[in-house]
């Protein structure tokens, strides 16, 4: 299954732990939980197999290629000035011009 998650990870312009990250929020629909991410790539950098949620995730991203329907926000790829980290708090998503007072509340838009 390597191929497939090298060939998932060229399409994306991202490296493969990149791809298991996408791969985990995809199937889980949650944020990252590092330890099992981390013990799942270095399983596939020992042994070159990757759990079912990378395969899924993988086979899906080259399926939408071959299709021609592929855009990589599907996948949770942004443009870099649209990446916002989870652990950030409402206050640094809003816009600039959004005053917030300091229990985080938008006064003006």
């Amino acid at each position: 299954m390597a191929p497939l998650v090298i060939r998932a990870a060229n399409l994306l312009q991202v490296d493969e732990l990149e791809v298991f990250r996408l791969a985990y929020r995809f199937w889980h629909r949650r944020s990252d939980d590092a330890d099992c991410i981390n013990a799942a790539f270095d399983k596939y950098l020992r042994q070159k197999t990757a759990p079912p949620w990378v395969v899924h995730f993988a086979r899906t991203v080259v399926q939408a290629y071959h299709r021609g329907n592929f855009d990589p926000v599907m996948f949770g790829i942004y443009p870099e000035y649209e990446r916002i980290p989870l652990t950030w708090s409402l206050a640094f998503q809003t816009p600039r011009y959004v005053s917030l007072n300091t229990a985080g509340d938008v006064l003006v838009a």
